[in-house]
């Protein structure tokens, strides 16, 4: 015991940023205010939504992007969706052969995946809303019109940002063929597609999640967010997303044999596990957001006094 107490009277009086403290407190408060608000449980409530959404969802993108494109091309740019959002099913029978049988000359079919999108989307964040009113101690005083009405806005708006992927390869297409750049839209490259590659593969998949992420953490509580103190959370919390989701893609191709234990459900095990751990982030850092703007509001985190050494700079700060 005295040999603890010594050893943290040495570190607390080590000279060093106080900021150092204060993260130390952030990442502590927010692993125990998870654990206090059931953050395991709210995650796994998000992944259930999630699971019965994304088929509908994926339903309604079709209808959608077959308006403009047709319905093969629509279903390679779903597919194209899939693998950058959903790693390891985009290949799966159960999902891409399914997405190939849609037939878009149906005006019914078209119309009911719309439906259906908006309404199974309107889930999701209504599950969203609840878990970020219950971090944040809010009550949805909204009447049940006004809720569906936003959740399906916010379904829409989702759907474009997904799709912002292709839109963009498809303009980019257009415009390079117009100008008459090689390789634009087809399979010749030059450095100008190598590098419109490289953006759409590796920079803009991380700017779609960090403003998701942002949308989420700023839009979705019943109450004013300082959009300054989302940045922080929505960024970090983005990036730990798209890192987990290549460290998905390698397990699953590298160690996991779903097929051998689960067969033909494989897809729908590895999507309702990825859907999981994606929520337990999404939980996790709307924690982190929610006592880094109670921190803030403490005076901590103030750069200009907080980056200056000093001794002990690692003590507990006493509110």
């Amino acid at each position: 015991m005295k040999f603890k107490e010594t050893t943290l009277k040495l570190i607390y009086n080590l000279k060093s940023p106080v900021i150092l403290r204060s993260v130390f407190d952030l990442l502590t408060r927010s692993t125990k205010k998870f654990a206090r608000d059931d953050g395991g449980y709210l995650a796994a409530g998000m992944s259930y939504y999630i699971f019965f959404s994304v088929f509908p969802f994926l339903l309604g993108l079709l209808a959608f992007l077959g308006i403009f494109f047709g319905s093969e091309k629509a279903t390679e740019q779903v597919k194209d969706v899939l693998e950058r959002q959903l790693p390891g099913i985009a290949d799966s029978p159960i999902i891409y052969d399914n997405l190939q049988s849609i037939d878009f000359n149906k005006g019914l079919v078209g119309a009911l995946a719309v439906i259906g999108l908006l309404w199974t989307g309107s889930a999701v964040f209504g599950s969203l809303t609840r878990m970020m009113n219950k971090i944040w101690n809010l009550e949805d005083k909204r009447s049940f019109y006004n809720r569906k009405g936003t959740d399906m806005i916010f379904t829409i708006l989702i759907g474009l940002v997904l799709s912002t992927n292709t839109f963009i390869n498809t303009i980019y297409t257009q415009i390079g063929q117009y100008f008459g750049l090689v390789g634009a839209g087809s399979d010749e490259v030059n450095w100008i597609e190598n590098a419109w590659n490289f953006i759409t593969v590796n920079v803009l998949p991380p700017l779609l999640s960090i403003g998701v992420f942002t949308f989420i953490y700023n839009v979705i509580p019943q109450r004013k967010i300082i959009f300054r103190r989302t940045l922080p959370a929505a960024i970090i919390g983005a990036i730990i997303f798209e890192f987990t989701k290549s460290l998905f893609v390698f397990y699953i191709h590298t160690y996991g044999n779903f097929d051998m234990v689960y067969g033909s459900i494989s897809a729908v095990i590895i999507l309702l596990l990825f859907a999981y751990v994606s929520s337990i982030i999404v939980v996790y850092f709307a924690e982190i957001h929610n006592v880094f703007s109670s921190m803030k509001d403490e005076g901590r985190f103030l750069l200009k006094k907080e980056l200056i050494l000093i001794k002990g700079g690692l003590k507990p700060i006493k509110n």
